[in-house]
């Protein structure tokens, strides 16, 4: 991987909470926005008529199956993040980490410590070189002519390389290898991302990283960048989301 990332009515609000990452931006990248404010949202909300005069007395209520588990975390306020794209891709971040089990605190400061830095916080699902440099490539898969460029880093995790593409596509059903922009589309971007968390056992990994030891999170960034590009900062993430979160 690379680096460069209410109805009225009866409703159940999706967010559970908010994580706060200052992630370091890319080149050429203008000052970023202000912060919004977090909410921690886990209510659920029921609409009630007010009662009529001769309104027959209400039946007593049924019981009612306890709500799906929703997502532990999204960030929803993060200084120097890109405040637009964090609004837009929330449902699709939310989405990832639940079909990912990213469902404890550590876990979900893990991912997002590290989408905060391989987006540029959140401000790319591409990387921002050509991906020249990764022509011929073979522990890539990258064995045909301009491989490279085509298979770039792209998507919340920066998915890099032929082998990488075409695993992806076999996975989700969807055809990244010749279409590969699609791994930057929102919609696939962060389902990408969370294939390769899971079949990288990154949950795993993730669960031996604390807040107190933040080296402890570098096992999960060595398998995602392969390296240590982006390592004091993936730390911090790390350690500010943890501390919204409440890591143990």
């Amino acid at each position: 991987m690379t680096s460069i990332v209410r109805t009225a009515g009866a409703v159940s609000l999706a967010a559970t909470a908010a994580a706060t990452i200052i992630a370091t931006a890319g080149g050429g990248q203008s000052s970023p926005p202000q912060a919004i404010d977090m909410k921690a949202l886990a209510t659920t909300i029921t609409a009630t008529g007010a009662p009529g005069a001769g309104q027959a007395p209400a039946p007593a209520p049924q019981p009612v199956a306890p709500p799906a588990p929703q997502p532990i975390a999204a960030p929803a306020a993060l200084p120097g993040a890109d405040q637009a794209n964090v609004t837009n891709w929330l449902p699709q971040i939310n989405s990832a980490m639940q079909s990912a089990g990213i469902d404890t605190p550590q876990r979900a400061a893990a991912f997002l410590a590290q989408v905060g830095q391989e987006t540029a916080g959140f401000a790319t699902l591409t990387e921002y070189s050509d991906g020249s440099d990764y022509n011929g490539r073979a522990d890539l898969g990258n064995t045909q002519p301009g491989d490279g460029p085509k298979y770039k880093g792209r998507g919340g995790l920066q998915l890099t390389g032929r082998n990488n593409y075409e695993r992806a596509s076999q996975a989700l059903g969807v055809d990244f290898v010749n279409h590969p922009e699609l791994v930057a589309d929102p919609k696939y971007a962060f389902a990408t991302a969370a294939w390769y968390w899971n079949t990288h056992n990154l949950n795993a990994v993730a669960d031996n990283a604390h807040p107190q030891d933040p080296a402890s999170i570098d096992p999960v960034s060595q398998i995602i960048n392969g390296g240590s590009h982006g390592r004091d900062v993936r730390r911090d993430h790390f350690i500010q989301a943890c501390q919204i979160l409440k890591c143990p």
